[in-house]
């Protein structure tokens, strides 16, 4: 102490003062760096950040910024008011003004209309097949070019050998043959053993292209009556564009 209170001028004075005042800022800047390693801080903008450790403790900043993600998605509805539209009709009045002995095999053959009404045409309309378990109804001549009406006739024919069998769909609706499975669209049976059927829903489907070669579909409803003898197309649905197979 005798020695500091001696020569204290020569300390802050010349050279040494200056030596002195290098010591104690080399220590005070060594002592900030060890404080500043101390605080720990991740920032990760824009980056991925995986085993990261998590920080704990007072005075920490952990910022962990995710990018963001924006999706869009293309409207669900589709705008159909430029698709083809055909139409499909069965005119099966009821046989009360006809002159028939009832339930007679009569084979009436009544055609099934398609109509368009749009522009242009359009191409390759089909009917296509009804399954009836070992028989089938099938319309084998599709209309290549459609632009106002055309008429089509269904044949039955067997499966196992394709014969035509002398019959058109609504006799065989009425009075199906052995093997002929016409109770897998019945809606109402005449609860006696025998099962009559009196009233079938059969699905049809209708199919057609456009200039462009785009393949359109339509589901329809065929109800029939088998006790007033009288049948109805009933449309289901919208229009359906076929995904390119």
């Amino acid at each position: 102490m005798y020695w500091i209170s001696d020569n204290y001028k020569w300390l802050f004075d010349g050279v040494a003062g200056a030596a002195v005042i290098a010591v104690i800022g080399w220590l005070f800047h060594h002592f900030s760096q060890g404080r500043q390693r101390g605080t720990a801080a991740l920032n990760a903008q824009g980056a991925k950040v995986t085993n990261s450790p998590v920080a704990s403790g007072s005075n920490i900043s952990q910022n962990i910024n995710s990018p963001t993600l924006n999706l869009s998605f293309p409207p669900t509805d589709e705008d159909q008011s430029s698709w083809p539209d055909v139409i499909l009709e069965c005119q099966w009045p009821s046989l009360v003004l006809e002159s028939k002995i009832r339930r007679s095999h009569t084979v009436r053959k009544r055609p099934w209309m398609l109509r368009y009404r749009g522009p242009g045409a359009v191409y390759n309309v089909r009917v296509h097949r009804i399954d009836f378990g070992t028989y089938k109804a099938m319309f084998p001549f599709p209309v290549s070019t459609l632009t106002d009406t055309a008429s089509v006739y269904p044949l039955v024919c067997r499966k196992s050998d394709g014969e035509v069998i002398n019959d058109d769909l609504e006799s065989l609706i009425r009075n199906p043959p052995s093997g002929c499975n016409v109770q897998r669209y019945a809606v109402e049976s005449d609860g006696s053993g025998g099962e009559e059927i009196l009233e079938v829903e059969i699905p049809v489907y209708i199919s057609y292209d456009d200039k462009n070669g785009n393949q359109f579909r339509i589901k329809y409803l065929l109800r029939y009556d088998t006790h007033t003898e009288t049948g109805e197309m009933m449309r289901l649905g919208r229009i359906e564009r076929v995904a390119p197979k």
